[in-house]
């Protein structure tokens, strides 16, 4: 479907079978027009069909979920495509975990990492949940999850360091800011640039 296209009722929409490819175009679409409702309910139609959902189609819901700001139906359609045996994949999971970060839900975050794959969640996917405990001042699950990214041999990145030093700067707890900022350049994490601006970015 092309950005702009006017879409039938959505009575049609759920009464027309329609491909896997198709059910994804249309989720898609729907999400640019911020209509994630109508999005969630032709999936939901979908398996009360019977049918299955393919992992590009349970993203496009959620990916139109996330653009509608409703992290609680991204998260819905998470657990419930796990539920059903359709393994989200790491973009599904990263789209969900980025729909809570913005609104601090960091629990439920850290709660859903266990959601994704049977393969352990990538660092884009622990970034988004350090950056809503950030959003949350939860400093202490942040510095928890980096060290439990370190045990699970997960490389922590430039943007994983600056978003836990966030989230102990925002709880004004310094000496950790501070030491996390001095791992990340002994790491050689990111641009002596970079640090400088997100030191003067705690202090302001």
């Amino acid at each position: 479907m092309c950005k702009g296209l006017k879409l039938p009722p959505l009575s049609e929409l759920l009464e027309v079978p329609r491909s896997g490819r198709e059910h994804t175009v249309l989720a898609a679409s729907l999400g640019r027009q911020k209509s994630w409702a109508a999005a969630v309910l032709i999936l939901r139609k979908l398996w009360q069909r019977g049918g299955r959902a393919s992992v590009e189609t349970c993203g496009a819901t959620i990916g139109a979920c996330t653009s509608g700001l409703s992290w609680t139906w991204a998260l819905w359609l998470l657990r419930e495509a796990a539920k059903r045996g359709e393994e989200p994949n790491a973009a599904c999971l990263l789209m969900a975990l980025c729909a809570c970060a913005r609104v601090g839900k960091w629990e439920l975050a850290v709660s859903m990492l266990e959601l994704g794959s049977a393969k352990l969640p990538d660092v884009r996917s622990c970034n988004a949940a350090i950056s809503a405990c950030a959003g949350g001042t939860a400093w202490r699950t942040a510095l928890a999850l980096s060290t439990w990214m370190s045990s699970n041999r997960i490389d922590l990145s430039a943007v994983t360091f600056n978003s836990i030093a966030n989230a102990c700067g925002k709880a004004s707890s310094w000496t950790w800011a501070l030491h996390i900022i001095s791992e990340s350049a002994s790491q050689g994490n990111g641009s002596r640039a970079n640090q400088h601006q997100l030191l003067f970015s705690l202090s302001t």
